[in-house]
């Protein structure tokens, strides 16, 4: 599918620009998430959701080296976090055993470089107490909560990988134009967004997951950014694979009303039920569901969960004023208006049978030229 060089150019510029926008102002924009900030320290609790006496995960920032951290509930320390650390720090807390809001204060060791006269460095040691509240919850709440949060991350991985699934096929129309500095510029845009895409992730994947599970650390978000990096365009790439498949079972035919088709098949004894754009078609145990837009505009009709003589069935009926064409399992036939059902069947395993035959026949003129090259080579027949 050829794209318009318009909309790629327009999408090659607005990457640029996300991408530019989110360099310059990434610091805020993260600081900006925090739970808490006071003065040069920030708090993010990963783990809102938590009941009395339950463990809680923070992750702490300093506008310099962290040197140490120390939570406390009033003059009890419930969380502390020693050694050095250029960026942030993961702070395990245990809360005090009574439900209702917990008032915390997170103190904050840091040391920061500043330049001294005659071009000499130090080290300045700095504090920050950074206040901050934690609800200790009723279980069922609490529980609510995380189930909710799994459920918001599992939605935000199923959307990624549907929009994959949407993105691939688009994917071969850059190279439709032959313009490398166009497709090199694509390209660019689409490292561009990676970053942004796995920015977007964080927040709206691993962090709904670290409030659901209280799987806190490096290797857990190693393996959670796993699933939404890799995971969502792979997913993403078997849907589509799912979606371009050749149905099983496909039905062109003029345009049909939905509706008069479903009395006609309900005077055959079928049960017809239209759900959703879909008609359901049930005979006993077998089912199959026809796009009631397909038979509207006529043509290819699409088939879903196809049963063979169930559908021939549904094509008998709808080839009672024309010819209806019938593709089942790969095997065509075109159905008559005054056919029966049992007849198309026939043709159907006839057409198999003859197909079979004939790749029988492919099969055994293949070895007779295998067992000539053989020959030539000087290779003994087995």
């Amino acid at each position: 599918m050829r794209i318009p060089t318009w909309i790629l150019w327009t999408f090659v510029v607005v990457s640029c620009l996300a991408g530019f926008v989110a360099a310059v102002a990434l610091p805020e924009i993260i600081d900006a998430t925090a739970t808490v900030q006071a003065g040069h320290g920030r708090v993010w609790v990963h783990t809102p959701f938590v009941g009395p006496g339950d463990r809680a995960w923070l992750s702490v920032e300093s506008d310099g080296q962290l040197r140490g951290v120390r939570v406390l509930h009033g003059t009890e320390v419930v969380g502390e976090w020693t050694g050095e650390s250029p960026d942030s720090a993961y702070v395990d807390v245990r809360l005090p055993d009574r439900y209702g809001p917990l008032e915390l204060v997170a103190e904050i060791d840091w040391r920061v470089d500043t330049s001294a006269p005659v071009f000499l460095f130090r080290n300045d040691l700095r504090h920050d107490a950074v206040p901050f509240e934690i609800v200790a919850r009723p279980t069922a709440s609490r529980w609510a909560f995380r189930v909710g949060a799994l459920l918001l991350a599992l939605v935000f991985w199923v959307q990624a990988a549907i929009g994959f699934s949407k993105v691939f096929p688009w994917m071969g129309g850059v190279d439709a134009h032959g313009d490398r500095n166009l497709s090199e510029a694509v390209g660019a845009a689409l490292c561009v967004l990676i970053v942004c895409y796995v920015l977007l992730g964080y927040w709206s994947f691993i962090l709904p997951i670290y409030a659901a599970t209280h799987w806190v650390g490096t290797l857990p978000a190693l393996l959670w950014m796993a699933a939404w990096i890799a995971g969502a365009p792979y997913a993403g790439y078997r849907l589509r694979q799912w979606f371009d498949r050749a149905p099983a079972h496909e039905v062109h035919a003029p345009p049909l009303d939905p509706a008069e088709l479903a009395r006609s098949l309900a005077v055959q004894g079928l049960e017809v039920r239209t759900v959703l754009g879909w008609m359901r078609v049930r005979d006993g145990e077998a089912t199959l569901w026809l796009s009631t837009a397909d038979l509207r505009r006529g043509g290819p009709t699409r088939v879903l969960r196809g049963n063979e003589p169930l559908m021939v069935r549904i094509a008998v009926v709808m080839a009672r004023e024309s010819p209806v064409q019938l593709r089942s399992w790969s095997v065509s036939t075109t159905v008559e208006p005054g056919d029966r059902a049992e007849d198309v069947v026939a043709r159907l395993g006839e057409t198999r049978r003859q197909q079979a035959e004939a790749l029988l026949r492919q099969l055994e003129e293949m070895g007779k030229r295998m067992a000539e090259l053989g020959k030539h080579l000087g290779i003994p027949p087995r």
